[in-house]
């Protein structure tokens, strides 16, 4: 674990790390705390995260603007049906978690997650609004995620919440980021059969 596990590090490239008990990192220079380097990369890691999140979506904006109205809520074999569920799954996934995460309050949407795929293409009609909800949540979890990184130290911090089956869980707030921008990275890439739904149906 983070809490047990530390290595020696030489500033020489054929040194193999070896376990060691103190937790900080060596160089020939200086000892480091490591825990400071973990939160420092850690906080850079969402950072990156975030930003890429908001580039990728902003990809998906560019290809779906292709479509027409027909061919966003035609059934391609997603998950969620079509274009449009998808879109519409990401963005009110992204909401859902941040309300989570902020808030604790619910978004009115949860009882999408215990209804049918189809339900999705309904819950935002429009790809337009769908599509710049998804934008404007995507900014805003930019936004969050560089104010954790001025005290990093909130990556680590534990909250509650109530599952879309009414159940109460609690988690921490690093990990969760982790599955919410890699949620976003897997329906992007949603696969019908063995084609990419981006490289075929978006034109990504």
């Amino acid at each position: 674990s983070e809490q047990s596990i530390t290595w020696l590090v030489r500033v020489c490239p054929k040194t193999l790390p070896q376990p060691r008990s103190a937790h900080t990192l060596t160089t020939r220079c200086r000892r480091i705390p490591l825990q400071s380097i973990m939160t420092a990369s850690y906080a850079t890691h969402f950072v990156r995260l975030a930003r890429y999140n908001m580039w990728a979506n902003s990809r998906v904006r560019d290809a779906v603007s292709r479509l027409s109205k027909e061919q966003a809520k035609a059934d391609t074999g997603l998950v969620f049906r079509s274009i449009l569920g998808t879109i519409n799954h990401m963005a009110l996934a992204d909401e859902l978690w941040h309300a989570r995460l902020t808030t604790g309050k619910p978004t009115g949407k949860e009882g999408l997650w215990v209804g049918s795929a189809a339900g999705w293409e309904k819950a935002i009609p429009d790809l337009d609004d769908a599509i710049e909800r998804l934008l404007r949540q995507s900014a805003t979890w930019e936004s969050y995620v560089c104010e954790l990184a001025k005290s990093p130290d909130q990556f680590d911090q534990q909250f509650s919440y109530m599952s879309t089956s009414g159940k109460e869980h609690e988690a921490t707030i690093g990990p969760i980021l982790d599955h919410v921008f890699n949620h976003g990275s897997f329906l992007r890439s949603s696969k019908r059969g063995d084609r990419n739904a981006c490289e075929t149906h978006l034109a990504c």
